[in-house]
């Protein structure tokens, strides 16, 4: 049968390339392919497999002769005809193609098999939209890259001359001549995602009824393989031991440059591979080292003169690769180094929480399947490799953390408390490696803890300590998420725990709170006493912090009775030990109206200072401060109330206790403060400079005692209130009464927080005994005392004094006080000098000490004193 062929120089055409095919040594540029099945056999000249048993040789065309039966069926024979390709076929089908019978030509594939996954493209004539089509096919995935027109073999029969060419740049161009009508182009693409063909051949897929119903005839495929001009590339790097390194390349390699060591090198001692192997694949190459890398330092290796099958030469290339040798970390290994709770207001860094870890270690460590929680939420870490001296920054997806390196975002992220919370770091398999009870107390900034600010560990290497170890970032951004702390400095522990407080939890039940993480094995029983005798049964710690302990006690602790805690043996973390500690305690009871009295009141600060107020247990009863609150109190209504503490606070019988929110600073505003009986809260309410209101309440809101206060109480002779506290003179009459409140002693700093007032009534009678010079004798630089001092002691404070020394002439030598405001008692010290600074004669002196009040009421005391010598 005679079909319609692309070109009128058909017989020509087919015999030049049968004589050249059988004449040239090299399939590269000439007919590669050409078959017309006139010998009645396709099984040689050239060989064609596959499903041989479903096709025969019927009058000079090979003709599918399957039973009546769903399947498919193909043939392949090797052709390599790709670059500057053509292929030639004839095709008749005896029925009308559908989604269920159609044919395909593979024009190139790396498969002999056609009927499952290969590399290649193939002509598919037929199909749901009865065209003639261009696909590429990679594995199963199938693409068209040339699609024909629809329509055009809904016939009853058909009878198709196809051709396509692919030129040196990938342009294939897709042709096809139905019947005896001329050839069309059916469309033209660049495609040079396939590069190499191995097979040619056919493939029907067909039903019961159309299986005897495919002819195919006169194959005609030119072309050669595609010239490769492409160097290969180092496509992956594998450590497999410490010692060995496999590499992994884009195509197949010379195997003699591949297996030469001079072409590999590591860049940080130049040390070549001892030994050098090409695997069976052709494209990977395993390197053996004599030295071992070190463990997770990132180590680059260089590759050159390594060549693919054409010769072409790899161009230099280095690639870094890190040797890890995963350890099982141990407590503290990583650590929890910056936390931002509240990130609003902006101050520069996003506004999203985050969790900073830092690899303290020399080792790294896989963090997968490790623990994030805050008690009340827990997040698993995906697989990571933190490694020595690197930092890791946690966080919510809600927020990119743009320039951050090495973030990892978690959906299940703790939603951290902005005032205080837990966080708690475990490995894999449950051990705890870090864990961190912050508080907003730890900014040591009042405006920093407003928000915009991150926590940052201040000296990574003090394993133990936690307030004093952490402070509010100092960079302009509000932290330093994935980089070095802006507060880094070292800060050792050297010293031992120091325990805070001991509190009643009940009657049976004791909890003591130390300053500093402990040890994990706790001391044993007897190192826990507790006078009157009262046994312990059990020492455990309370939650992951390890700075809060419980005592199980085998009796009750009974009301009204005071007792002594001796703790000894403690250790911090560190493993520095606690001088033996003894605490008074007592079981807490419910405090009365005016059990607790208020005492003294800084409402006007320096520029430089801080409010704060001083309360005292004027009972005989232990009182527990949590949920006490002190607040503004104005018309009977209470305002403005703020909490004290939420945690327990045992306030003794007698017990001074002052409030501050920031006991730095008021320390260093009144040296003499007694700054053991301070307490650092959140915040005070709000007291005016002219007047205002202080009220304390317990943790039912019984109100405990309450003040109201104007400027006017100070002393009319303080020119200047700021820094000038106002102290009740007694604590048997009512804080509400104006005149039992006076200005701090001038004497004494202004101000007497944590100890007894300077206005407080003494013992003393005031009478003439009221100043006392003591000794009355003494000898100036050489005596013992070399100095005399002028003691009073007075029934009220504020009054003012001057007080001189005047010798038997009458002569004013030294003036010691001029217009000083005092408090109840005191001295002042005389060291037998003159105002000029020369040292006062030897004889009789006397003391002037003349006092005044607001009234203009003038008393004066005369005392005398002796200035001896030595002979």
């Amino acid at each position: 049968m005679q079909i319609c062929r692309f070109s009128n120089l058909q017989s020509f055409t087919a015999a030049i390339f049968l004589t050249l095919f059988a004449t040239l040594p090299t399939q590269q540029m000439f007919a590669q392919l050409s078959d017309a099945f006139d010998d009645g056999d396709f099984t040689q000249q050239p060989a064609w497999s596959g499903t041989s048993a479903y096709f025969q040789v019927v009058t000079q065309q090979l003709r599918l002769s399957a039973p009546p039966i769903n399947g498919q069926a193909y043939l392949s024979t090797p052709s390599h005809a790709l670059e500057e390709g053509s292929w030639e076929i004839d095709l008749s089908l005896d029925f009308n193609p559908s989604a269920t019978n159609y044919a395909r030509i593979y024009l190139a594939s790396d498969q002999s098999d056609l009927s499952g996954p290969l590399n290649g493209y193939f002509i598919q004539a037929g199909g749901a939209a009865d065209d003639v089509s261009l696909y590429r096919q990679t594995g199963l995935v199938i693409t068209k890259v040339i699609d024909g027109q629809d329509g055009l073999l809904n016939q009853t029969a058909v009878t198709l001359s196809l051709k396509a060419t692919r030129d040196a740049n990938g342009l294939w161009q897709l042709f096809s001549a139905l019947g005896s009508s001329p050839s069309t182009l059916e469309g033209t693409v660049t495609d040079e995602v396939i590069l190499s063909a191995e097979y040619f051949g056919v493939s029907c897929v067909f039903t019961a009824t159309r299986s005897d119903k495919f002819h195919f005839d006169n194959f005609i495929v030119t072309g050669h393989v595609v010239t490769d001009k492409t160097p290969p590339l180092l496509s992956d790097i594998e450590v497999l031991s410490s010692k060995t390194l496999s590499l992994t390349f884009s195509e197949n390699l010379d195997q003699t440059s591949a297996q030469t060591p001079g072409n590999f090198s590591l860049e940080s001692n130049g040390e070549e591979p001892v030994s050098v192997m090409l695997q069976s694949d052709g494209r990977t190459i395993v390197l053996g080292f004599a030295t071992e890398f070190v463990n997770g330092l990132p180590t680059k290796i260089s590759v050159t003169g390594v060549s693919d099958l054409a010769g072409n030469n790899i161009l230099p290339v280095q690639r870094e690769f890190t040797f890890l040798e995963v350890m099982a970390p141990v407590a503290k290994d990583i650590i929890l180094s910056e936390i931002f709770p509240d990130p609003s207001p902006k101050v520069g860094l996003p506004e999203t929480e985050f969790v900073e870890l830092l690899n303290r270690s020399h080792h790294p460590f896989s963090l997968k399947n490790w623990s994030l929680t805050d008690g009340s939420s827990v997040t698993v870490l995906p697989s990571k490799i933190l490694l020595p001296g690197d930092y890791i920054v946690l966080a919510s997806p809600n927020l990119i953390l743009t320039q951050v390196q090495n973030v990892i975002y978690l959906a299940n992220f703790p939603s951290l408390n902005n005032s205080a919370d837990d966080l708690v770091l475990k490995d894999d398999h449950g051990l705890t490696i870090d864990s961190v009870h912050y508080s907003d107390t730890w900014y040591g900034d009042d405006d920093k803890k407003q928000g915009g600010w991150s926590l940052e560990i201040i000296d990574p290497d003090n394993l133990c300590s936690e307030a004093q170890n952490w402070t509010a970032s100092d960079d302009p951004s509000g932290g330093t998420p994935g980089r070095p702390n802006s507060v880094l400095a070292s800060k050792p522990d050297l010293t031992g725990p120091k325990l805070l407080g001991a509190v009643p939890a009940s009657a049976n039940e004791l909890l003591l709170i130390f300053d500093e993480k402990l040890t994990k094995v706790l001391p044993a029983v007897p190192n826990f006493k507790i006078e009157p005798s009262v046994e312990v049964a059990r020492v455990s710690f309370i939650d992951a912090s390890l700075t809060r302990v419980n005592l199980a006690l085998t009796s009750p602790l009974q009301p009204g009775t005071d007792y002594t805690l001796t703790v000894s043996n403690a250790q911090d973390c560190t493993g520095n030990s606690m001088a033996e500690t003894r605490l008074s305690l007592g079981l807490p009871e419910v405090a009365d109206s005016l059990d607790v009295a208020l005492n003294e009141i800084l409402f006007n600060p320096r520029p430089t200072g801080t409010d704060f107020l001083e309360i005292v247990n004027v009972s005989n009863k232990y009182f527990n401060l949590k949920n006490w609150t002190v607040a503004n109190r104005e018309e009977g209504v209470v305002k403005n109330a703020k909490v004290i503490s939420t945690t327990d606070f045992l306030l003794k019988p007698g017990a001074y206790l002052v409030l501050t929110v920031s006991a730095d600073i008021l320390k260093g505003e009144y040296p003499l403060s007694v700054e053991e009986n301070f307490l650092e809260v959140p915040a005070l309410p709000s007291w005016s400079d002219d007047e205002g209101s202080v009220a304390l309440l317990d943790d039912t809101g019984l109100l405990i005692d309450h003040f109201s206060y104007t400027k006017n109480l100070h002393s009319p002779f303080i020119k200047n209130d700021e820094g000038v506290s106002l102290e009740r003179i007694s604590l048997d009459v009512p804080a509400y009464v104006p005149t039992n409140w006076k200005s701090a002693s001038s004497t004494i700093g202004f101000a007497t927080p944590g100890y007894v007032n300077s206005s407080a009534v003494p013992s003393l009678l005031w009478d003439e005994s009221a100043v006392q010079v003591t000794p009355s004798v003494f000898i100036p630089s050489l005596g013992q005392p070399d100095f005399t001092q002028i003691h009073y002691a007075f029934a009220q404070g504020g009054f003012v004094a001057n007080v001189k020394i005047f010798d038997l002439q009458g002569h004013r030598i030294k003036t010691i006080a001029n217009n000083e405001i005092l408090g109840t008692e005191g001295f002042f010290r005389w060291e037998g000098d003159s105002d000029s600074g020369d040292k006062a004669r030897m004889g009789p002196y006397m003391v002037w000490f003349e006092i005044f009040d607001g009234d203009g009421k003038v008393t004066t005391f005369r005392k005398e004193v002796v200035v001896a010598a030595k002979f």
